[in-house]
């Protein structure tokens, strides 16, 4: 027998940033076709990936609305959509290995200074914040630095224990994963602070 989540089935409004990106628009797909959620998605690219989405005749229409949208220039556009919904999910962010080296002050920007609107705006709204963050906080194993890679302890990645030691700042590729670990500890600070509900997805790079 076959037994639902009563929270699943409950009618919900998501606010999805970056919502025709690749996990976004995934997710977008998966919500609106197997839930009966109303989905608010916004990104500052053109909707090509959910293009197969949009259109008033689908059967979903009613429960969904792309804003095409500069989070940064466009903040109260953002604050306002986080006000209708019930959780928000943040994956607006550069996540291209190429830019880390490539542009090293708009990948912190991105990922870190750029976050802080969709953050503090859950704060204040007393929002659900799910933030899509990355395997790479984890940094290098400490087998890496020549101990033991037959004590797990040294290689393993654990979210309480592991000690997330980065790499030199002269080497630009890790400017992604510092600003990474940098918000996430700005979102713990918040919900220890101020009471933020958060959930933090560390997704490792076969998803996207």
């Amino acid at each position: 027998e076959k037994h639902t989540d009563p929270a699943m089935s409950e009618s919900k409004c998501v606010c999805i940033v970056g919502v025709a990106g690749f996990i976004g628009s995934h997710m977008l797909e998966k919500i609106i076709r197997e839930r009966d959620w109303t989905v608010l998605g916004c990104d500052m690219v053109a909707p090509t990936k959910i293009q197969e989405l949009l259109g008033a005749e689908k059967k979903w229409a009613a429960r969904f609305e792309f804003h095409q949208m500069n989070i940064v220039e466009e903040p109260q556009k953002l604050k306002a959509l986080i006000a209708r919904a019930d959780c928000v999910v943040n994956l607006a962010a550069i996540c291209n290995p190429s830019e880390y080296i490539k542009q090293p002050v708009n990948t912190i920007n991105s990922n870190f200074t750029d976050a802080q609107d969709c953050i503090n705006y859950c704060v204040e709204l007393k929002k659900h914040l799910i933030h899509f963050s990355t395997c790479e906080v984890y940094g290098r194993t400490l087998s890496s630095y020549g101990l033991d890679a037959k004590d797990e302890k040294n290689w393993l990645l654990d979210e309480e224990t592991t000690p997330m030691i980065m790499g030199p700042v002269s080497a630009q590729r890790w400017c992604y994963a510092c600003a990474k670990q940098l918000v996430e500890r700005l979102i713990f600070a918040h919900g220890t602070e101020n009471g933020l509900k958060f959930t933090i997805v560390r997704a490792p790079h076969l998803n996207g």
